[in-house]
Protein backbone atom coordinates (compact mmCIF):
# COMPACT_ATOMS: atom_id res chain seq x y z
CA UNK A 1 0.00 0.00 0.00
CA UNK A 2 2.67 2.33 0.89
CA UNK A 3 4.90 1.58 -2.59
CA UNK A 4 1.30 2.37 -4.49
CA UNK A 5 1.13 5.83 -2.54
CA UNK A 6 4.49 6.65 -3.36
CA UNK A 7 4.11 6.08 -6.85
CA UNK A 8 1.14 7.93 -7.26
CA UNK A 9 2.37 10.99 -5.22
CA UNK A 10 4.97 10.95 -7.42
CA UNK A 11 2.71 10.70 -10.51
CA UNK A 12 0.78 14.26 -8.83
CA UNK A 13 3.79 15.60 -8.31
CA UNK A 14 5.12 15.03 -12.06
CA UNK A 15 1.73 16.25 -13.42
CA UNK A 16 2.42 19.46 -11.20
CA UNK A 17 5.45 20.01 -13.27
CA UNK A 18 4.04 20.00 -16.59
CA UNK A 19 1.42 22.13 -15.36
CA UNK A 20 3.47 24.67 -13.90
CA UNK A 21 6.31 24.33 -17.20
CA UNK A 22 4.37 23.68 -19.49
CA UNK A 23 6.57 21.60 -21.17
CA UNK A 24 5.92 17.73 -21.34
CA UNK A 25 8.43 17.09 -23.67
CA UNK A 26 11.56 18.12 -21.96
CA UNK A 27 9.74 16.52 -18.96
CA UNK A 28 10.10 12.73 -20.44
CA UNK A 29 13.70 13.08 -21.08
CA UNK A 30 14.50 14.56 -16.96
CA UNK A 31 11.56 12.52 -15.24
CA UNK A 32 14.25 10.02 -13.70
CA UNK A 33 16.33 13.33 -12.11
CA UNK A 34 12.76 14.65 -10.63
CA UNK A 35 11.99 10.98 -9.11
CA UNK A 36 15.35 11.38 -7.67
CA UNK A 37 14.64 14.60 -6.04
CA UNK A 38 11.67 13.36 -4.60
CA UNK A 39 13.41 10.41 -3.12
CA UNK A 40 16.00 12.47 -1.41
CA UNK A 41 13.81 15.33 -0.35
CA UNK A 42 10.63 13.51 0.99
CA UNK A 43 10.62 11.76 4.55
CA UNK A 44 8.95 8.79 2.26
CA UNK A 45 9.14 6.62 6.19
CA UNK A 46 7.17 9.00 7.83
CA UNK A 47 4.52 8.97 5.62
CA UNK A 48 1.46 8.96 7.23
CA UNK A 49 -2.18 8.68 5.39
CA UNK A 50 -5.59 7.72 6.03
CA UNK A 51 -8.27 6.51 3.59
CA UNK A 52 -11.91 7.83 2.43
CA UNK A 53 -14.46 5.35 1.69
CA UNK A 54 -16.31 5.08 -1.37
CA UNK A 55 -19.74 5.44 -2.31
CA UNK A 56 -21.85 2.17 -2.86
CA UNK A 57 -22.04 3.08 -7.27
CA UNK A 58 -17.78 2.60 -7.29
CA UNK A 59 -16.19 -0.34 -8.39
CA UNK A 60 -13.98 0.05 -4.75
CA UNK A 61 -16.97 -2.05 -3.20
CA UNK A 62 -17.40 -4.80 -5.70
CA UNK A 63 -13.56 -5.52 -5.21
CA UNK A 64 -13.81 -4.96 -1.30
CA UNK A 65 -16.54 -7.40 -1.24
CA UNK A 66 -14.68 -9.96 -3.32
CA UNK A 67 -12.03 -9.12 -1.28
CA UNK A 68 -13.08 -10.57 2.64
CA UNK A 69 -9.39 -10.62 4.06
CA UNK A 70 -8.68 -10.31 7.65
CA UNK A 71 -6.34 -7.52 6.99
CA UNK A 72 -8.26 -4.42 8.15
CA UNK A 73 -5.85 -2.30 6.50
CA UNK A 74 -5.90 -3.33 3.10
CA UNK A 75 -9.74 -3.86 3.11
CA UNK A 76 -9.78 0.07 3.99
CA UNK A 77 -6.83 0.41 0.97
CA UNK A 78 -9.60 -1.36 -1.47
CA UNK A 79 -12.50 0.68 -0.33
CA UNK A 80 -11.24 4.11 -0.52
CA UNK A 81 -11.89 6.54 -3.26
CA UNK A 82 -9.51 8.73 -1.97
CA UNK A 83 -6.75 9.28 0.76
CA UNK A 84 -5.16 11.71 2.17
CA UNK A 85 -1.30 11.70 2.93
CA UNK A 86 0.92 13.71 5.29
CA UNK A 87 4.31 13.31 3.87
CA UNK A 88 7.38 15.61 6.12
CA UNK A 89 9.62 17.26 3.81
CA UNK A 90 13.52 16.17 5.08
CA UNK A 91 14.68 19.65 6.82
CA UNK A 92 17.62 20.09 4.29
CA UNK A 93 15.32 20.34 1.23
CA UNK A 94 13.10 22.49 2.72
CA UNK A 95 13.64 25.72 0.77
CA UNK A 96 14.59 23.57 -2.70
CA UNK A 97 10.70 21.83 -1.97
CA UNK A 98 9.01 25.05 -1.88
CA UNK A 99 11.11 26.66 -5.02
CA UNK A 100 10.00 23.81 -6.42
CA UNK A 101 6.28 23.76 -5.02
CA UNK A 102 6.61 27.25 -7.16
CA UNK A 103 7.91 26.82 -10.43
CA UNK A 104 8.15 23.04 -11.13
CA UNK A 105 12.04 23.70 -11.43
CA UNK A 106 14.43 21.76 -9.24
CA UNK A 107 16.53 23.78 -7.51
CA UNK A 108 20.47 22.70 -8.30
CA UNK A 109 22.37 25.28 -5.87
CA UNK A 110 22.73 25.09 -1.83
CA UNK A 111 19.41 24.29 -0.51
CA UNK A 112 18.98 27.67 1.24
CA UNK A 113 20.34 29.72 -1.52
CA UNK A 114 17.14 28.18 -3.22
CA UNK A 115 14.97 31.75 -4.76
CA UNK A 116 11.42 32.41 -2.99
CA UNK A 117 9.16 34.14 -4.77
CA UNK A 118 5.28 34.89 -5.37
CA UNK A 119 3.69 32.78 -7.87
CA UNK A 120 0.70 33.56 -9.62
CA UNK A 121 -2.32 31.16 -9.22
CA UNK A 122 -6.03 31.97 -11.23
CA UNK A 123 -4.70 35.64 -11.52
CA UNK A 124 -3.69 36.81 -8.05
CA UNK A 125 -0.37 36.23 -6.38
CA UNK A 126 -0.33 33.43 -3.86
CA UNK A 127 2.42 34.41 -0.96
CA UNK A 128 2.33 31.37 1.16
CA UNK A 129 5.67 30.55 -0.52
CA UNK A 130 6.81 33.71 0.90
CA UNK A 131 5.52 33.29 4.06
CA UNK A 132 6.92 29.72 4.55
CA UNK A 133 10.32 30.98 3.44
CA UNK A 134 10.13 33.80 5.77
CA UNK A 135 9.37 31.43 9.06
CA UNK A 136 12.03 28.87 8.07
CA UNK A 137 14.38 31.56 8.12
CA UNK A 138 12.91 33.04 11.15
CA UNK A 139 13.15 29.54 12.49
CA UNK A 140 17.03 29.10 11.69
CA UNK A 141 17.89 32.39 12.72
CA UNK A 142 17.27 32.02 16.23
CA UNK A 143 20.24 31.95 18.74
CA UNK A 144 20.47 27.99 19.88
CA UNK A 145 19.60 27.81 23.53
CA UNK A 146 22.41 27.13 25.85
CA UNK A 147 23.03 24.84 28.71
CA UNK A 148 22.72 26.49 32.04
CA UNK A 149 26.25 27.03 33.01
CA UNK A 150 25.96 26.72 36.62
CA UNK A 151 25.63 23.46 38.29
CA UNK A 152 23.90 22.75 41.71
CA UNK A 153 23.60 19.70 43.77
CA UNK A 154 20.16 17.63 44.24
CA UNK A 155 19.11 15.97 47.07
CA UNK A 156 16.76 12.71 46.06
CA UNK A 157 14.61 11.80 48.87
CA UNK A 158 14.84 7.81 49.20
CA UNK A 159 13.35 4.84 50.77
CA UNK A 160 16.50 2.91 52.45
CA UNK A 161 16.73 2.10 56.10
CA UNK A 162 19.16 1.27 58.19
CA UNK A 163 19.33 -2.06 59.73
CA UNK A 164 22.67 -1.75 61.38
CA UNK A 165 23.98 0.41 64.26
CA UNK A 166 27.18 1.28 61.92
CA UNK A 167 27.96 2.64 58.91
CA UNK A 168 30.35 -0.38 58.11
CA UNK A 169 29.43 -3.00 55.48
CA UNK A 170 29.38 -6.53 56.58
CA UNK A 171 32.81 -8.64 55.53
CA UNK A 172 32.17 -11.98 54.72
CA UNK A 173 34.42 -14.29 55.03
CA UNK A 174 34.69 -17.68 52.51
CA UNK A 175 31.57 -20.43 53.65
CA UNK A 176 29.86 -17.67 55.32
CA UNK A 177 26.68 -16.23 53.86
Amino acid sequence: MREELRRNIVRQLLREVEALTGERGDLALGEERYVQFFQRALAWDEMAYAFTVKTENDLGTAISQRYRGEDELFSAFLQAGFSRVLLPVSPKFSYRMLYFLASGQIWPGVDTLAPAFCPERENEPDYRYINLVNALKEADSEPPREAPADRWELVVPTEMTVLQDSGELPVFKEGES
